[in-house]
Parts: C-alpha cells; structure tokens; sequence
C-alpha cells in the first residue's frame, strides 16, 4: 500500500485560527497493482506548546485496512504542511 498524491485539497473555512480543516482526494496504490482514488477530509490544530495534531477520516468505503492508510496520510499531510504546498 502506497499513498501517491493527495489532490483537489481545498481549505474549509471556520474562523478558528489554530484549527485547519481540508477537504481532498486520496490516490492510493493497494495490492495488485490497484490504484484506488478516495475523498477524505483532514484536520490540522496546533496546540498552545506547538504540537501539531493531525486528525483524517475516510469518507468512503475503502476495501484495505484503515490503520495503515491512515499513517501513511498523515505522514504525507505533514510533510505537505512542513513544506507550505497547503492552501
């Protein structure tokens, strides 16, 4: 399992300033060569001593463990966040 890209990352807006939300598409490799594309929405909150939480939920039914997927969301959307690609 490999998470490829996450596209079409639009920023919901809620006034909180500590809080982001997002809405986007994940394109994930699964077994077999399958390439499955699935809308999640993420959330990134700071909290008071700089720690940075990032929270995802899979909007769809997704035929592969969620925990593995998960991580390996959270890793990309970290490393997309640290390198200022998040609108």
């Amino acid at each position: 399992m490999k998470v490829l890209a996450i596209q079409q990352i639009q920023r919901e807006d809620d006034g909180l300033y500590y809080i982001r939300r997002f809405n986007a598409e994940a394109v994930i490799e699964l077994p077999a060569a399958r390439v499955d594309t699935t809308p999640i929405l993420f959330s990134i909150e700071k909290g008071p001593l700089g720690t940075i939480n990032i929270d995802v939920e899979i909007t769809d039914s997704l035929n592969y463990p969620l925990l593995p997927v998960t991580k390996a969301l959270k890793t990309m959307i970290r490393s997309l966040d640290s390198e200022g690609k998040l609108p």
